[in-house]
């Protein structure tokens, strides 16, 4: 009898960012057996199962992410995305210029010129 694989919840897993390995070693099979199961069960290659995935749950993080900022008014989160997603930094850069200085000749008797 083959063991039952709950998909959902591995395809869960992956959003978290877990990996082919670790799962396996959850369900307590080898990795191969579990990239075998998953074309067989779900008749699609791992890679792609595992990629679908992924993007789904960095997806719900963003999302998470910008409502913690706009609908919870996170300040904290606000000011990491205005750094991530609009280049704001914390640091001021103030540009100084120097004047262009003329060089001062001064002559054997002590006048400049």
């Amino acid at each position: 009898m083959a063991l039952e694989i709950d998909w959902d919840k591995v395809g869960y897993w992956l959003e978290a960012g877990a990996s082919g390995v670790d799962i396996a070693e959850t369900l307590g099979i080898h990795e191969n057996t579990l990239y075998g199961r998953c074309k067989e069960d779900l008749k699609m290659d791992f890679v792609a199962f595992k990629a679908k995935n992924k993007a789904k749950g960095m997806q719900n993080l963003r999302v998470a992410q910008y409502e913690s900022a706009v609908k919870d008014k996170d300040r904290g989160m606000q000011i990491w995305l205005g750094k991530q997603w609009l280049g704001q930094s914390d640091k001021t850069q103030n540009e100084i210029t120097m004047p262009q200085l003329k060089p001062v000749i001064i002559s054997k008797d002590g006048k400049t010129e």
